[in-house]
């Protein structure tokens, strides 16, 4: 094999960084409001550390030595021979807003990782009941349900059903195991849902039923 076309280990570093902005008025976004803080950010960035104010950045001297057009341009090495043809490289850092898993938030996770639990609200759900084990997979994540909460999930996987209260702290543990995997935002899809009036309602899993595989088995 070409030693010069081969795949080589690339050692990155990768820094976990949390901003927190006030707004001194009332403020809404929308559901997608991740361009908003990234321009939030990106305008502070700036202020802080542009030394010239040109207005265009691919003028300035420091193009390619200051980290505002390096984090939100970035453009590739001089000596770049891959992208050497290309204006700009894929920039490098991932925005994580709210309701991903705490590991996340928190820098407990690989780049891959980060990257995978930001596009999950946008995946078809994918839950997976391993009966032989009375385990439970949700997006490829292990649950931690006991086997009263396996029992529970794998209860009302086809339509809804009546749920006694003493099953009520079920229903919240299952809710929660899928919260701390999946974040909040991914949880929400699978979250059981309540429906009909106070004293005759029913549950259910709000997935469909191709969205769920059960095997009898041991084996994954």
């Amino acid at each position: 094999m070409n030693e010069k076309n081969s795949a080589r280990p690339v050692d990155l570093a990768v820094g976990h960084y949390r901003f927190v902005f006030a707004s001194d008025r009332v403020a809404r976004f929308s559901d997608f409001s991740g361009s908003a803080w990234r321009g939030a950010l990106g305008h502070t960035l700036k202020r802080t550390v542009c030394v010239t104010r040109q207005s265009q950045c691919r003028q300035c001297l420091l193009y390619r030595s200051c980290v505002y057009p390096y984090f939100y341009d970035t453009p590739p090495h001089a000596g770049a021979e891959r992208m050497r043809r290309y204006e700009t490289a894929p920039h490098p850092f991932v925005q994580l807003g709210q309701g991903l898993p705490d590991r996340l938030l928190e820098g407990h996770a690989s780049f891959t990782d980060a990257v995978s639990a930001a596009s999950r609200n946008r995946a078809a759900p994918r839950l997976r009941l391993q009966v032989g084990t009375a385990t439970a997979w949700a997006d490829g994540e292990r649950l931690d349900l006991g086997p009263t909460e396996f029992a529970v999930l794998l209860w009302r996987k086809d339509s809804p059903k009546d749920l006694a209260d003493y099953f009520e702290p079920q229903k919240s543990r299952i809710n929660k195991a899928m919260r701390q995997v999946l974040g909040e935002h991914a949880a929400e899809r699978y979250a059981i849902r309540r429906t009909g009036p106070r004293g005759a309602s029913l549950y259910y899993l709000p997935l469909a039923p191709q969205n769920i595989d059960i095997r009898e088995g041991t084996k994954p």
